[in-house]
């Protein structure tokens, strides 16, 4: 018998149920059943301090490795809610992942032993039992919510890392005040936007002047980005009303109480608390950078759909298929792909989409723009007048595809 004895406390159960459900209480419990059972010592995997919802914690994915390598046969807790309490998920280890790897699971509280019952199945009332303790999980992930709501409009700073250019309170982990290291940085991302108007350009001057990125400052070890700074990142900070003293908190949300993925929240629901802290920057300072953002910022381009004749020009020179190119002012060219990939013409053969449609109006008739709508390239109209529009923009080197060409 190679038993595995797993202990999970999160920090809700332990302020909830108290030692009661302490790992030590924990580790004695299932000791003392598994001696009973004449089953020797068994092997500990421990998570102290993670949540039920999450099955990415680090002793149970040990755990789940041992039972593929086949170290264990056996896995013992004290209750059900102790192996998850995401239902979904404890389903699944429990009625699949075991089963398959033939895994004897004890939850000694519930009275669940899938080796003393029919065929190693759980009895009808487990996924129950998974359930409640699904909506314990969705109870406290509300109360948590809750408190942390009423701090957030009360002006305490719950985040778990401060924003770069701030460190928390050694007296109050929920003030914020100015880090001696960072904060002169985020005075001159505001000074150099204000003077440059431009968000790469800001971040081009930071990286030229190797300074850290807020994602190595708070983890310096396992950042990602490898030190880059980016224009998005920099438009954070200049959109982050906490530098001028008025803390911003709410702008990102977790998508539920099982998911850790957070996104974005609209600006009307950020809450914003004033004078809660010393500002790195003046609030005038703010508001004028806030201005040129406003004014820099692009409208969203809206691009029309393709023509019905998008696959039937080719370059001539090339092959190559033309296809659309676009600048800012919203005006749409035809170019030659080959030239745009790098591996074809030296030239574009670059031709207004709008010079294109007058051509084609100027030739087809009520019948052919029939054609046209319907599709029906076959039509004899259809063919003629492309190929009359096509001989006058020869200067542009544009061409019918010979998939589609058919005889005049």
């Amino acid at each position: 018998m190679k038993a595995a004895l797993y202990l999970r406390l999160s920090r809700e159960d332990q302020e909830k149920e108290g030692d009661s459900q302490s790992i030590q209480n924990q580790r004695c419990y299932l000791e003392d059943f598994i001696s009973k059972k004449g089953w020797g010592e068994g092997i500990i995997y421990c998570d102290d301090g993670y949540s039920g919802t999450n099955f990415q914690r680090p002793a149970f994915q040990k755990m789940i490795a041992d039972i593929k390598d086949g170290l264990i046969d056996t896995v013992v807790t004290k209750d059900m809610s102790r192996l998850g309490r995401d239902y979904i998920e404890t389903g699944y280890y429990m009625e699949r992942f075991f089963p398959l790897h033939q895994v004897r699971f004890i939850a000694v509280n519930d009275g669940i032993d899938t080796g003393e019952q029919s065929r190693g199945e759980m009895d009808e009332m487990t996924p129950f039992r998974a359930v409640i303790n699904d909506m314990y999980a969705r109870d406290i992930s509300k109360k948590v919510r809750s408190a942390l709501d009423t701090k957030r409009i009360h002006g305490a700073f719950i985040g778990s890392v401060a924003p770069f250019g701030y460190e928390k309170s050694a007296y109050n982990k929920n003030q914020l005040i100015p880090c001696k290291k960072t904060a002169p940085i985020v005075r001159e991302i505001f000074q150099k936007y204000m003077e440059l108007g431009s968000l790469s350009g800001v971040a081009r001057i930071l990286n030229a002047q190797k300074i850290p990125t807020p994602a190595q400052y708070h983890d310096p070890d396992g950042c990602k980005t490898q030190g880059i700074w980016r224009a998005e990142t920099v438009k954070r900070i200049l959109s982050n009303p906490s530098y001028a003293g008025n803390i911003c908190q709410n702008r990102t949300r977790k998508i539920n109480y099982k998911l850790n993925k957070r996104i974005a929240l609209p600006e009307n629901q950020w809450v914003i608390v004033q004078d809660t802290h010393e500002g790195i920057i003046s609030l005038k300072q703010f508001e004028q950078a806030a201005e040129i953002l406003k004014q820099k910022h692009r409208k969203i381009r809206i691009t029309p759909p393709l023509p019905p004749w998008k696959k039937l020009l080719i370059c001539k020179d090339c092959g190559f298929p033309m296809v659309r190119s676009s600048q800012n002012n919203n005006r749409f060219y035809w170019v030659c792909s080959g030239w745009k990939k790098k591996n074809g013409c030296n030239s574009s053969h670059c031709i207004s989409e709008k010079t294109l449609e007058k051509a084609l109006k100027q030739y087809y008739s009520q019948e052919f723009q029939q054609a046209l709508g319907n599709e029906f390239y076959d039509h004899s109209l259809f063919w003629n007048t492309l190929m009359a529009y096509i001989q006058i923009g020869n200067k542009h080197a544009v061409s019918i595809h010979p998939k589609f060409k058919q005889p005049l």
